[in-house]
């Protein structure tokens, strides 16, 4: 419950979450160069926080119930996963890895991928 609750509640603080909350929660279509800005800013920052901000917007949007929030976050995360180094791996929140294995067990038990 305080994990939803203060989920809820926090915002994005830097460009970064910002842009990445935007495309995730209103961008009408899936654009391919907007996922390579993102692994561009994501490659070049310097600062830690800002990752652990990536990871955290990601693990926010898996919870919605938005299926098209939901397709949209993943297929982010996969192409952020495939060409983004260790750095970013590294900055992975146990937030976002508990998300994740909800997702799975809530979609397994409503039908899977058909259900999406």
């Amino acid at each position: 419950l305080v994990d939803r609750f203060t989920t809820f509640m926090r915002e994005p603080m830097y460009s970064l979450g910002n842009a990445l909350s935007d495309y995730i929660y209103v961008s009408k279509t899936d654009d391919a160069s907007m996922v390579s800005n993102f692994i561009d800013r994501v490659n070049t920052t310097k600062d830690g926080d800002v990752l652990e901000e990536v990871w955290f917007v990601l693990a926010k949007a898996i919870d919605t119930g938005n299926n098209l929030v939901i397709i949209r976050t993943l297929n982010v995360s996969d192409s952020l996963v495939h060409n983004c180094g260790s750095r970013f791996y590294n900055a992975c929140s146990p937030l976002f890895m508990r998300r994740m294995k909800d997702l799975i067990n809530t979609k397994s038990f409503q039908g899977g991928a058909d259900n999406m």
